[in-house]
Formats: C-alpha cells, structure tokens, sequence
C-alpha cells in the first residue's frame, strides 16, 4: 500500500492530523474551568447553561486543566475532543498500485497477491488477482 496516513477534514479545510485540527479551532485554551468563567465574563461573553462539561464527550470539566474553547465558546476536555467534535469526515489517503490514482472512500478496490491495491480490473491485470472488495474501508477491515 502506498500513500496511507489519514486525512482529518472540518469546513472545506484537510488536515493531517487530529493535532493539526485541533490548533486550527482552538480559540483559547484555559489553566482551568474557573479560568475560563473569568475570562469570557470579561469579554461579556453569555456561557451556556450545561458550561462545566466537555461539549464532545461530556466529561465533568471542574478539575481537569487545561480546557480548550471554540471561536463558539464551547469548551472541550482535550484537544482530541476538539478535533473530535469538529472532524467531520476521516479518510485514508490510498493510491492505486497501477495507475497512482487516489482510491476514495467508496470506490471498488482490488488487491493482488502481494496486498497492493489497484482501481480497477485493467489495473489489477497487471498484477495476479487475489481478492476485491466494495469499498476502502472494507479492504482496511480484512487486510
């Protein structure tokens, strides 16, 4: 397999990693939940109702540290939670064996003999045939 890290995309943006998201949308990050309080008052800044939990996981925020806001206010345990909350779709990056074409998420895939994985029967033909499946993610889970 060639080409296989994992892509994070938020808007219309693509990241390489959950870290790399995460210092996108992170407006602020707190020393603590008290932290916080004190420095979005200070900017008249109205905080929700159910403020004391993380917004992706809802975790209990009162004694962890740091805590991570959104240009929203909302406010995340981690910048894993962040990346989380904000990570609309996650992707591998895959390219055909035969051609280098980029294998999306739902395309066929072929994979020959030796594990590479091709785009199509033409690109498999070069290759001996061993297995296909329906989609990416399906070869992810049976190789």
């Amino acid at each position: 397999m060639e080409n296989v890290n994992p892509i994070y995309q938020t808007d219309d943006l693509l990241f390489c990693s959950k870290g790399c998201l995460a210092d996108f949308v992170i407006e602020n990050e707190f020393e603590s939940l008290t932290a916080a309080f004190i420095g979005l008052e200070l900017v008249n800044v109205t905080l929700p109702p159910d403020i004391d939990r993380c917004t992706n996981c809802k975790k209990d925020l009162t004694c962890l540290s740091p805590i991570y806001s959104d240009q929203y206010c909302d406010f995340f345990c981690s910048q894993n939670c962040i990346a989380d909350f904000y990570t609309e779709e996650k992707y591998y990056n895959y390219t055909c064996a035969g051609c280098g074409m980029e294998l999306k998420k739902d395309d066929p895939v072929y994979v020959d003999n030796d594990g590479d994985w091709f785009c199509s029967e033409v690109c498999l033909a070069i290759s001996n045939t061993a297995e296909s499946f329906d989609t990416v993610e399906e070869a992810l889970e049976n190789g």
